[in-house]
């Protein structure tokens, strides 16, 4: 069962949201927010495995309780909902540690999607009209470099890169210390030829290590 905290701070919103969700048989909203405070507390009290977190909260935005968020409960999958594919929102999402962005001009069939595709933690979702913004983000000329010499954990290492995750939050889920990590990092870096956050986004989306809807 796909567990899921929903911050939105529109009430109309909030209950199609939850309507959409709970049709689901594997997905469950075991709590609400209404600003970013709230989200923030509700997440670490009740750990779900989805955060749902609208950007534009009140108060508290949706990018800094996803930032507080991870911190204090790093396992929690977050997708952020927005209105507008705005740059450095969604870099700041991603950079984050978001699993998934969607805007919300978006159909249910894509939320549904997303929420699934995150709560696997295998992969990254980035909807519609957010894929050109994340690409742009880390554009650079040249050709694209192959994976192919990449090793196991090299490519769990870049596909959490991707995500956003720093690398204590990277050593925490794959159960390594950080300098192992580091290494890690520093080679996938070497073997790419890219030396840049952004960069790495825009090579985990072209290689498909991020669901484009």
């Amino acid at each position: 069962m796909i567990r899921i905290l929903l911050a939105e701070d529109h009430a109309m919103v909030r209950a199609g949201l939850r309507q959409i969700l709970e049709r689901q048989p594997d997905m469950r909203v075991i709590a609400e927010a209404r600003d970013g405070a709230e989200a923030i507390a509700l997440a670490i009290q009740l750990e779900p495995t989805v955060a749902i977190l609208d950007v534009g909260l009140p108060g508290v935005d949706g990018l800094e309780a996803l930032e507080q968020i991870k911190v204090h409960a790093p396992h929690i999958r977050a997708l952020m909902l927005s209105g507008l594919a705005n740059e450095p929102h969604v870099r700041r999402a991603l950079q984050g540690g978001a699993a998934g962005y969607l805007l919300k001009e978006q159909g249910s069939e894509d939320l549904i999607q997303a929420v699934r595709t995150v709560a696997r933690g295998d992969l990254s979702y980035v909807g519609a009209g957010i894929a050109d913004v994340v690409a742009s983000s880390g554009r650079s000329d040249g050709p694209v470099p192959s994976h192919s010499r990449l090793t196991v954990r090299e490519r769990e290492v870049l596909r959490l890169v991707a995500q956003g995750y720093s690398n204590a939050g990277i050593a925490a889920l794959l159960r390594l210390s950080p300098k192992t990590v580091d290494s890690h990092r520093a080679r996938l870096m070497d073997k790419l030829d890219l030396h840049s956050r952004a960069a790495l986004t825009n090579y985990a989306l072209h290689q498909g290590y991020v669901v484009v809807a």
